[in-house]
């Protein structure tokens, strides 16, 4: 710090001035830098919040479907009479004959359909029919319903020990769908109860959908990979998942049920990351990696897995690098442009004009007072060399005056000096008259005395004349001084004021940096808004194209519906002709006609909700384009606003520095006016002494008329003598 105040003043300026942009520029670079990762962060946040929304909305959309399609079961005739048949028997009999006509009466009755669902989905229709006392019935998409002691039997295996959704719907009547494990893992899962004619149930039917598709799908993006784990205590249900060769288990807490192609990846995550996703959303940073993790909750909101979302974050993260270079770049481009127009400013309006004052001050204190100070900038530089220049003209005055006095002080000492003489070559000539007696040598010295008194009083005159003319000088020498201290009082009062400005100054560019901070911060809220109504477009997008393939599966099962209709009228044609024989049949043929007629009816109104839903949807994206538009000439506005803010501290640092160099050049101006003052009161010193010379002067000629009076009574008194 010492060092820095030996410095001349441009290094005062422009070395505070680069520390100043040095750290400045730091601080962007930090602070961008923390507000870009703060971004990222919520950026994958939200992603990863999407994605799970998105895995649990497909979860839920294909559950919804599958009650769609098991729904139509629930009471059929055919399935009704396979239940009336296997109940005869004993269900609790693993090969029950009874149970095994029913599975043939199902397999027979439903052949048709799911044929159709295959050549129409190009996947077989997994219905499973279950018994009340929570045995299998059948899986209708298997030839061999159950594998026992390592092969494949047509039998009635017990699930009730682990199959929670069939024993609730079995003993409950209600409805259960999610996410189950069974003995090849997760499952997503709809159970509704079948009810007899008088409205009793006579067990439950199940639509299963595949979970890893489900998965797969979610999956598709770019650097999108998602990962599966069970809770390591269900393997005991999930049988299938045993082997950990292919299902690896991690620290005896996970198994691993779907991985990614890159062994890497499944590396990277560890049964600690696991752990923060059991009860919530977790998100973490591995490398060029971000790691989400989430719970898998079954149908009864228990957790049973954890599903890691592993997105690759690399392009993003460069991005934001090179994001924050370039504006950090652009930021100190523009900072040492300003203070390059700073230091050209301040050397044009400061430091030339000072260094010409400078020059002036060495100059006028080496004694060269002939030159003329010519400052042109129209401000205090301007005022201060004006006033500099009018106190060297008084000085050269004042020292005039000085040198005039002192010369004539000189003279009336020479003159002095010879009366002097000659009264001591007069008294000599008395005394020598008054040894000789001659009366005309002591006329003579008489009239020797007179003119030495008539010169003593005018020499009295003239040094009295004299010694007031150096009183007036000091006098005005002092004047002099008082100018100058007040002139010196005038230059800090001036730097003072300066460094309140330069204060003021740095408060209004604080003032206005806070501003650009508000205005920053709208201008991140508004694209946070912009982003959202992005993302909440393509959600809404998304859900278009759902209830799209939602109205694909209406028309599938409309015309499932159509063609169940055209099979009762058949079977009432023939039932009517088979006279009393097929009445029976020609009731339950009018029961599967109502059935086929509700069903279409309901499709209907599945449809138009569809629509509806559709239409809302279109409504809202186009609703949302609108508030993008805003959110855009939103963003404009408050971009202009961080723009005009920054030319306001721009200024604002520009009238900072300036005031502060003006302060300091005020300061230096002082000491060289203290300088003066100094010198003015040298020369008021010399007039002192020149004063006190003049009065010795005037006592000794004072001594020397007395002199004179002596001589002359004492030639009076030669003449008496005589």
């Amino acid at each position: 710090m010492k060092q820095l105040f030996n410095l001349r003043l441009r290094g005062k300026i422009i070395l505070p001035l680069i520390i100043a942009l040095a750290v400045l520029i730091l601080i962007i670079y930090f602070l961008l830098g923390r507000q870009l990762a703060v971004v990222s962060n919520e950026f994958i946040q939200r992603l990863s919040e999407n994605k799970q929304a998105e895995i649990q909305g497909a979860m839920t959309l294909a559950t919804q479907e599958s009650e769609a399609v098991s729904s139509l079961f629930t009471r059929m005739p055919e399935v009704q009479q396979a239940y009336r048949t296997a109940l005869q028997g004993d269900i609790d009999d693993l090969r029950s004959p009874e149970s095994q006509e029913g599975r043939e009466m199902l397999r027979q009755d439903l052949s048709d359909m799911l044929d159709g669902f295959k050549e129409t989905r190009d996947e077989d229709l997994m219905l499973h029919f279950h018994l009340p006392n929570g045995r299998s019935l059948v899986r209708i998409w298997r030839d061999k319903n159950a594998m026992v002691d390592g092969n494949w039997e047509d039998v009635s295996d017990d699930i009730s020990e682990f199959r929670e959704t069939v024993m609730h719907v079995n003993n409950t009547g209600t409805p259960a769908q999610g996410l189950e494990v069974g003995r090849g893992g997760f499952t997503l899962r709809n159970v509704l109860p079948v009810m007899g004619e008088e409205r009793d149930q006579l067990g439950s039917v199940e639509m299963l959908i595949d979970f890893d598709p489900v998965v797969e799908a979610a999956a598709e993006g770019e650097g999108e990979h998602l990962l599966v784990y069970m809770n390591e205590d269900l393997l005991d249900i999930a049988t299938r998942l045993q082997d950990e060769s292919e299902y690896p288990v991690l620290d005896n807490r996970y198994v691993q049920v779907m991985g990614a192609d890159d062994r890497d990846l499944e590396r990277m995550i560890s049964a600690d990351i696991l752990d923060t996703g059991r009860t919530e959303l977790s998100v973490h940073q591995e490398g060029n990696y971000s790691v989400a993790a989430f719970p898998i909750l079954d149908y009864s909101g228990d957790q049973v897995g954890v599903m890691a979302y592993v997105l690759d974050i690399s392009r993003e993260q460069a991005m934001i690098s090179n994001l924050t270079y370039t504006l950090v770049g652009t930021m100190a481009l523009l900072l040492l442009i300003l203070a390059g127009i700073t230091f050209y400013n301040t050397n044009r309006t400061i430091l030339r004009p000072l260094n010409k004052i400078t020059g002036f001050a060495s100059q006028v204190s080496a004694g060269n007072l002939e030159q003329k100070l010519q400052v042109d900038s129209r401000d205090e530089m301007q005022d201060l060399g004006h006033s500099l220049q009018k106190m060297v003209d008084n000085l050269k005055e004042k020292i005039s005056e000085a040198e005039e006095k002192k010369e004539q002080a000189r003279q009336e000492t020479e003159k002095a000096e010879q009366f002097r003489s000659e009264a001591e070559e007069a008294l000599e000539q008395a005394r020598k008259a008054k040894r000789e007696g001659m009366l005309q040598a002591a006329g003579q010295i008489e009239e020797v005395v007179e003119r030495m008194t008539s010169a003593s009083d005018e020499l009295s005159a003239q040094v009295e004349q004299s010694s007031r003319g150096a009183e007036q000088q000091k006098q005005r020498t002092g004047e002099t001084a008082t100018a100058m201290e007040e002139m010196n009082a005038t230059v800090l009062e001036v730097a003072k004021n300066a460094s309140s400005a330069a204060e003021s100054s740095d408060q209004a560019r604080t003032k206005a940096l806070e501003g650009a901070d508000v205005v920053k911060q709208s201008v991140q809220a508004i694209n946070r808004v912009q982003q959202q109504a992005g993302e909440m477009k393509d959600s809404l997008a998304g859900l278009g194209k759902q209830s799209e393939q939602i109205g694909q599966i209406m028309n599938v099962i409309e015309d499932i519906a159509d063609q169940t209709n055209l099979l009762a009228l058949n079977a009432a044609i023939e039932a009517a002709r088979a006279g009393d024989a097929g009445r029976g049949f020609a009731v339950v043929a009018d029961e599967v006609r109502k059935l086929a007629e509700k069903t279409m009816k309901a499709t209907k109104e599945v449809g138009e909700a569809i629509s509806s839903i559709q239409s809302g949807a279109d409504e809202n994206i186009q609703g949302m384009d609108k508030v993008a538009q805003l959110v855009d000439e939103s963003t404009g506005l408050a971009n202009n606003s961080g723009e005009a803010l920054k030319e306001i501290v721009a200024l604002a640092e520009q009238a900072a520095d300036q005031v502060r160099s003006i302060a300091t050049a005020s300061e230096e101006q002082s000491s060289a006016s203290e300088e003066v003052n100094r010198s003015m009161e040298e020369i008021s010193r010399i007039s002192q002494e020149t004063a006190d010379v003049m009065q010795q002067s005037a006592q000794a000629i004072s001594d020397l008329a007395q002199q004179a009076q002596e001589l002359s009574e004492l030639v009076n008194r030669l003449k008496e003598e005589e």
